[in-house]
């Protein structure tokens, strides 16, 4: 057995499950104690930051995942540069959040937004930068500290009376998450100064046009329906949504911890040619995740009548249906993911990229007709069939990367 293979899936498994059951926990304690408005505005905005932080990380923590852990001269520099350029985006995020405020309202109008969406950028970069070195510790870090301040400020407001509002979540959140980066992205490089200097910017930005390209078409293709949904119904119908995916998150953190745990490794048998091990790696990573997803969504609709006045305290009795279209999308979402994580090991970022920017096409142009057909769940349908299209360009693309050379070739 590969020991610190399995110990790093094992710190990797933390990380995301903290992050899972924290997001559960929020959702739960926004929908029983907040109503549909706080949760609704809660998914917007957690989404909002995710789609900023992935922006953020095509034009930088991507050039992170091929280098070795090694701490080399060069890795340094490149951390220079990417440190500084995280700094600027992070700014930029949140002046930007705060000038869209007043312009879209109640109930998204809610100032905590703007230090959760450069919080979680700074967060995101810190955990990215700890696992490219293969030091998953701090990445588990920062989940624990974001986990321990969310849940004990809402616990704190609770005692005091406090009402449940989204705005607390996002300001406890964001502070949370930008100090703990902050701090690990300190720990793990003292005395790093960033780099200004355009000529280094200059190149990395022009290895950044594929990943950008496929990091904005991955959010469409994976996030889309928060904003066409909160368009087509309202906050609530988006909560409604939401609320049916909430608990199958935990089944799926499992590809995330393969993720965290295999980069280091994918980049290690890809560097030596180990193709062989490089597919029985990725295959397992997506084959075991996609599997629990569907048991325990299975189950979930099976028994959701019970379910739901558990956990929703009676609401959303009727998403039973929709529990079953999620469970499909997200065990597709299981081999999206890793067939994603294996081509970026592999360098492959320009075929990582056209099968997000293919899947983003196709769900942009059927998302609104399955809304009109069925609204909200249609959203999923139109998920689904992206989905399956963005598996199929994939696994083509790994199978040409890993097929044998011939002497003499040169295709990294």
């Amino acid at each position: 057995m590969n020991w610190p293979f399995l110990r790093r899936y094992i710190l990797a498994f933390g990380d995301q499950g903290l992050t899972a059951l924290l997001s559960l926990f929020v959702s739960l304690w926004l929908i029983r104690r907040g109503g549909p408005e706080e949760f609704g505005a809660y998914v917007f905005w957690a989404s909002t930051a995710l789609v900023v932080s992935t922006f953020a990380g095509s034009l930088t923590s991507v050039h992170l995942h091929r280098l070795r852990p090694a701490p080399l001269e060069g890795r340094r520099n490149i951390e220079r540069a990417l440190l500084a350029a995280n700094i600027l985006l992070a700014g930029l995020a949140a002046g930007l959040t705060l000038a869209a405020l007043p312009l879209l309202g109640a109930p998204l109008a809610v100032w905590g937004a703007a230090l959760l969406v450069p919080g979680t950028l700074i967060g995101i970069y810190a955990r990215v930068l700890a696992t490219s070195r293969a030091r998953l510790e701090p990445a588990l870090a920062i989940s624990l500290i974001v986990a321990l301040v969310v849940v004990g400020g809402m616990g704190l407001g609770a005692a005091l009376g406090l009402p449940a509002t989204a705005n607390q979540v996002l300001v406890l959140a964001g502070l949370a998450q930008g100090g703990a980066g902050a701090v690990v992205l300190w720990r793990l490089s003292p005395g790093l100064a960033p780099d200004w200097a355009g000529r280094r910017w200059r190149a990395l930005l022009r290895r950044s046009l594929w990943p950008l390209a496929g990091g904005m078409a991955n959010e469409v293709a994976t996030r889309l329906y928060v904003f066409l949904v909160a368009a087509w119904g309202g906050t609530a119908a988006m909560a409604a949504l939401a609320a049916a995916q909430t608990l199958l998150r935990p089944a799926t953190l499992l590809a995330g911890a393969w993720g965290g745990a295999a980069r280091s490794a994918l980049a290690r048998l890809g560097h030596a040619q180990d193709h062989a091990g490089f597919a029985r790696l990725v295959t397992l990573g997506a084959l075991g995740p996609a599997l629990v997803t569907l048991l325990l969504g299975g189950g979930l609709a099976l028994f959701w009548p019970w379910v739901s006045w558990a956990a929703y305290g009676g609401r959303y009795a009727e998403l039973a249906p929709v529990v079953l279209l999620w469970t499909v999308t997200m065990a597709i979402s299981c081999f999206v993911f890793v067939f994603g994580v294996a081509l970026q090991a592999l360098g492959r970022l320009d075929a990582a990229a056209r099968s997000d920017i293919a899947a983003a096409g196709v769900i942009a142009a059927s998302m609104p007709v399955a809304l009109w057909l069925l609204p909200p769940p249609g959203a999923l349908l139109a998920m689904i069939l992206g989905g399956l299209v963005q598996v199929a360009i994939q696994l083509r693309a790994l199978r040409v990367a890993l097929r044998p050379r011939h002497p003499g070739s040169n295709r990294r």
